[in-house]
């Protein structure tokens, strides 16, 4: 049964799924944009475990696993961009960084 809820970032109030009864943001671009954000935040700046990552965002394990991946995937994306288009970036490529170390 479905039921209405106020989304924890945009606080507007949406029909939640009858599929998703632990659903908690409603599915407008920025606020699904936001809860994949923080995803990453907590999973590779903050520390946590995938458990406790899906737990803190409300997703699977799954969709959280996917959504960090989809995330560091455009962060990279964001960072090549950004180098070709000025001639410097401000993240790092690890793997030009490790060979880089090695050849040293």
């Amino acid at each position: 049964m479905s039921r209405k809820i106020i989304c924890r970032y945009c606080k507007k109030l949406f029909t939640q799924s009858p599929y998703h009864p632990h659903q908690e943001v409603c599915s407008s671009e920025d606020c699904q944009r936001r809860r994949k954000r923080e995803a990453v935040i907590l999973r590779h700046i903050k520390g946590y475990s995938c458990k406790e990552t899906a737990e803190a965002v409300g997703m699977s394990n799954n969709a959280t696993r996917k959504a960090v991946h989809a995330g560091l995937r455009k962060a990279h994306e964001a960072c090549i961009w950004e180098q070709k288009n000025t001639g410097t970036a401000k993240c790092n490529n690890s793997k030009t960084s490790n060979k880089a170390a090695s050849n040293k």
